[in-house]
C-alpha cells in the first residue's frame, strides 16, 4: 500500500521524478499492476495536491507518474504490467526507459538551456 506521506516525501526529494519511479518499481515488483498502483495514487491525490509547499517538480512528477501508469504519455515512457517470467506483457524490460528517465531529460535539457546551453 502506497501511503500519502511516501508519495509526499517523493515529492520533496531532491529528484521526485526518480523518487516517484523506485515507488513504482517496488510495487511492481511486489506484483501488483499498473491500474492498482493508479488506483492508489488517484485515490490520495487530493490530499496529495494540498501537500503544504509542494514544490512545482514534486507536482510535475506526481502527474507524470500518474500518466505514465495510466497510458498518457508516449509508449516508451509507460509503464507495462510484468507477466510471470518477469518480463513486460509488452515487451522485454532488459532495457527498461521510464517515465523518470523522460521526464529527467527534460528537466536536464531545461537546466542546460537556462544556463546558456542548448537543449538537444
Amino acid at each position: 500500500m502506497i501511503t500519502l506521506e511516501t508519495l509526499r516525501a517523493a515529492a520533496l526529494a531532491e529528484l521526485p521524478w526518480t523518487k516517484f519511479d523506485e515507488i513504482v518499481r517496488a510495487e511492481m515488483a511486489a506484483g501488483r499492476t499498473t491500474k492498482q498502483i493508479a488506483g492508489e495514487f488517484v485515490g490520495i491525490a487530493d490530499q496529495f495536491w494540498d501537500t503544504p509547499g509542494l514544490p512545482e517538480d514534486g507536482s510535475d512528477a506526481f502527474g507524470d507518474t500518474l500518466d505514465a501508469l495510466t497510458g498518457n504519455c508516449h509508449s516508451d515512457y509507460r509503464y507495462k504490467d510484468i507477466s510471470d517470467d518477469g518480463t513486460s506483457t509488452n515487451e522485454s524490460l532488459t532495457t527498461p526507459r521510464s517515465a523518470a528517465a523522460h521526464v529527467q531529460g527534460r528537466v536536464d535539457a531545461d537546466v542546460r538551456e537556462s544556463a546558456g546551453g542548448s537543449a538537444p
